[in-house]
């Protein structure tokens, strides 16, 4: 008797683990015209734009999209910035601000007065991912003057739905891992109480 039990729940694990979380990304690339951007005294010189993962927002936006917030829970984030030298004057000194998120109605800093050349290949920018699946990003320069190339936003998340285009058991209902894992239970019960009363 113990066998069957042993069996039946173990059963019950392997049909619990179908239900598993699938691993996805989403990647949205800004790609404008590249422009100058510079500082001056006159003027605002900063330049803000926004990600995001669910669909393009425009046609500077390119990449894969689909991420919904109501499936897919977000396990990484991360922002690359493609600025580069201008070969004018000022050489080797261009500097810039990086805000990201958008907290309670501000930006947060994430690079203060950086040096161009020594942006990092990305920042990790996973707090300031909306549940949305939406970034703001603002480049504001501080000194020198350079190329805005492009920025993209890699978001890893798990889908804990299956993908509603493999094809499902007829109806399209798809039972849950704990319903399945229960029923599985209850028959190892079942079979527990019929082998006493024999």
């Amino acid at each position: 008797m113990k066998k069957y039990l042993v069996v039946l729940f173990g059963l019950g694990l392997v049909f619990a683990a179908v239900g598993s979380a699938q691993a996805v990304t989403f990647v949205d690339v800004f790609n404008p015209v590249d422009f100058l951007m510079t500082t001056s005294a006159a003027a605002d010189d900063s330049y803000s734009y926004s990600h995001s993962v669910v669909s393009s927002l425009d046609a500077l936006h390119s990449g894969t999209y689909g991420f919904n917030s109501s499936t897919d829970a977000i396990t990484s984030a991360t922002l690359a910035l493609n600025l580069y030298d201008d070969g004018g004057s000022g050489d080797g000194s261009e500097k810039t601000d990086v805000w990201v998120g958008l907290t309670l109605g501000s930006l947060t800093q994430i690079e203060f007065n950086q040096n161009i050349m020594s942006i990092p290949a990305s920042y990790n920018v996973l707090l300031y991912v909306t549940s949305a699946g939406t970034l703001e990003v603002k480049i504001d320069p501080t000194s020198g003057d350079f190329y805005f190339g492009s920025s993209t936003l890699t978001v890893m998340a798990n889908r804990t739905e299956p993908d509603p285009n493999e094809p499902s058991d007829g109806d399209g209902v798809i039972p849950e891992p704990a319903t399945v894992a229960l029923f599985g239970l209850g028959l190892a019960g079942a079979v527990i109480r019929r082998r006493r009363r024999k």
